[in-house]
């Protein structure tokens, strides 16, 4: 063992340590990108019997699906034999108070089987339970491991505290462990509240008829009952209540072993080009390595020879080479783990930004490092101990001569050479490739000024209906950051732009019927009249939106962009021409009259092609139904008015959370993501 230290790194220490690098990015690469996949895509729902997990899901042709139902569903679906447990979840957006300080929160309202049903267990406290669902004098809430560490520092003396949600008292009874996150790994919920607490935070309750709250229902299967036989049974459960099905839409029971993710789609696009990336990279290491130790073998024939004229045995000269290249492959598969270690929160970072941080960690886990070894292990001791062992084969007198060994050697060696210019000249085509695909996207022309933007996204709702928010709430504050130094523009939108989210429609010309090919063939946003100049969309044709258009019967003035003209209007001047919505099927009505028409912009993203979209005045309804999203254009650095638009906004509505605050720049950066995480 002494003596194979001392070959490690005297007189090979040059090629044992560029062995040892390659092999340590090698192996970093692919212990992070396979803690990526695993967590991400594969299993990133980590409950017991998780494969007896299911959810109702609904389909509306040709729209893939939807999962979120009326109380009244969870309420019929009770009595089915398929399944010996059923809990319901809901997205709830509120806000918080601790002391004086309000923010917005994202908060999970859950029946009191849903802890239970996943086999969850507070980290400290207790979770819900039944008991919880009947209203009480006290309103439990559990916390997330995130938040409790956030915003109570970890302190033991958070349970029992009180906790005001949307204004309202609740008792801190829980918090969760640090992995939990329930079934939807990017909505990781600030806290889990029971159904008793919708009485406080609406003035519905959750039978109503016109409910206010979606769930997702969830299922835990009978032993013995398959997918197929709970779909039956559903069906008909379905059917018979016909609760948020339109024309046509059909319930089905899925499984979620792997958890709901609504980028599972977006992450496996990219993931699956990074690991083909990935093998071509491994591929090229291995042989760099291979040919590495099959030249250092062959430069040690000599050395192996007198060694056997001298009396080693061909076992002893094996089971040095296996020592050293153990030892190498040991080294080389600790520094690769390192290397994972360091670079998951960067690459954690590069994924795309939720409401709420992904409840996930990169580090690798136990399996990973035991695969990383296991390779490392592998790729070293089988390329340095069997060139060893067939150099010993040759007779000492042929070797010292230069053999047929060094011969079969080099042949090796020019083979490897060869798989591994093949492997770099893929790996480099295709880096070449995104690069080429980043550049055009980074410099694209999004269709506005990106630069000198900023968006607060606000959310009204809430404010809450019995606060009497004024429909033209959105208007004076607007107008009050107007008038503020540095600001040259102030638009509300009820749809964000570049943020991979938006609404379609389906939208003909009047007395056409719309075909299954029209189906959300244009995309929409409702917007005050300064709107497009505080995103700097140019005005075309015709006049822009003005505050009385909103008070204008039907039909609703309208304001298309170029693609909407090309469209429907080809060869014509759109100005004064109508167009109606509707359903797959319907004929469609003489709903809006085009005023006028705007530059084509993108919509979600840099990625996306320019679609038609067409632009309506903001309704004068409860100020809830309205925008969420403000614009602000500045003079200057749009970071420097960000404190006096927040001072602004707090002085004409205390109670309105500012959800999120980011500059368009940062939004056009993170729709690339996908880009910024490959090259």
């Amino acid at each position: 063992m002494r003596h194979a230290a001392v070959s490690i790194f005297h007189p090979n220490f040059g090629p044992n340590l560029l062995i040892v690098l390659l092999l340590g990015l090698g192996m970093g690469a692919t212990a992070l990108l396979y803690t990526a996949l695993d967590r991400l895509l594969l299993h990133p729902l980590r409950v017991p019997n998780a494969d007896r997990l299911v959810r109702a899901e609904e389909r509306h042709p040709p729209v893939t699906s939807w999962t979120w139902f009326p109380f009244s569903l969870y309420e019929s679906m009770r009595p089915m034999r398929s399944f010996d447990a059923l809990a319901v979840e809901g997205e709830v957006d509120t806000t918080f108070m601790l002391g004086t300080r309000t923010e917005s929160a994202v908060g999970s309202m859950v029946s009191g089987s849903y802890f239970s049903m996943l086999g969850a267990r507070a980290e400290r406290g207790r979770v819900l339970t039944h008991a919880d669902d009947s209203a009480g004098a006290e309103v439990p809430v559990v916390l997330s491991h995130r938040f409790w560490v956030r915003e109570f520092g970890e302190s033991a003396a958070a349970l029992g505290a009180t906790l005001y949600v949307q204004g309202k008292a609740f008792t801190i009874v829980g918090v969760m462990p640090q992995r939990f996150f329930g079934t939807t790994l990017d909505a990781n919920p600030d806290f889990w509240i029971p159904l008793a607490a919708q009485h406080l935070l609406s003035e519905k309750s959750l039978t109503d008829p016109d409910p206010d709250r979606g769930f997702s229902i969830i299922g835990h299967l009978r032993q013995g009952v398959t997918v197929a036989q709970a779909q039956a049974e559903f069906a008909g459960v379905y059917q018979g209540a016909k609760q948020n099905g339109g024309k046509g839409s059909q319930g089905f029971i899925v499984p979620i072993a792997e958890g709901s993710f609504a980028l599972r789609e977006q992450f496996s696009r990219a993931l699956s080009l990074l690991l083909w990336g990935l093998a071509a990279l491994l591929g090229m290491v291995c042989a760099s390595i291979a040919g590495m130790l099959v030249a250092r073998a062959a430069r040690r024939e000599r050395e192996i020879a007198v060694r056997m004229a001298l009396g080693a045995t061909r076992l002893h000269l094996a089971v040095r080479a296996f020592v050293e290249s153990t030892t190498l492959g040991a080294i080389g598969a600790g520094c690769g783990l390192g290397i994972a270690c360091l670079c998951a929160p960067l690459f954690t970072r590069l994924l795309p930004a939720g409401r709420t941080p992904l409840p996930v960690s990169l580090l690798p886990g136990a399996t990973t490092d035991w695969i990383i070894v296991g390779l490392a292990l592998a790729v070293s001791v089988v390329f340095g101990t069997i060139p060893a062992w067939l150099a010993s084969r040759v007779a000492p007198q042929l070797a010292l001569r230069g053999g047929t060994a060094t011969r079969r050697s080099g042949k090796l060696s020019r083979g490897l050479m060869i798989f591994e210019t093949a492997a770099t000249l893929v790996l480099l085509t295709g880096t070449g490739l995104l690069l080429h695909t980043f550049y055009q996207l980074r410099h694209a022309d999004p269709g506005f000024d990106v630069e000198h933007l900023v968006t607060f996204t606000l959310n009204f709702d809430l404010l809450g209906r019995s606060a009497k928010v004024p429909a033209t709430l959105p208007q004076q504050l607007g107008q009050q950051v107007l008038g503020l130094p540095g600001v040259r523009g102030v638009g509300f939108s009820t749809v964000a732009v570049m943020q991979r989210i938006g609404e379609k429609t389906s939208v003909a010309l009047p007395g056409q019927r719309i075909t299954p090919q029209s189906f959300l063939n244009t995309s929409l946003n409702s917007v005050t009249s300064g709107f497009f100049q505080a995103l700097g969309i140019p005005l075309v044709a015709g006049r822009g939106l003005e505050e009385t258009d909103a008070l204008r019967s039907l039909p609703v003035p309208a304001v298309i962009n170029e693609a909407f003209a090309r469209t429907f209007f080809p060869g014509e001047n759109p100005l004064g021409k109508s167009f109606g919505m509707g359903a797959t099927g319907e004929v469609a009505k003489a709903g809006f009259v085009v005023i006028g028409v705007v530059g084509d912009s993108k919509y979600r993203s840099l990625r996306e092609p320019l679609l038609p979209i067409f632009y309506t005045p903001l309704r004068r309804a409860y100020a809830g139904d309205l925008a969420n999203y403000l614009y602000v254009r500045t003079v200057g650095r749009p970071e420097g008015i960000i404190r006096a638009v927040r001072e602004a906004l707090f002085e004409r509505e205390p109670r309105l959370p500012i959800v999120n605050v980011e500059t368009m720049q940062e939004q056009v950066n993170d729709s690339l993501w996908q880009e910024r995480l490959l090259v």
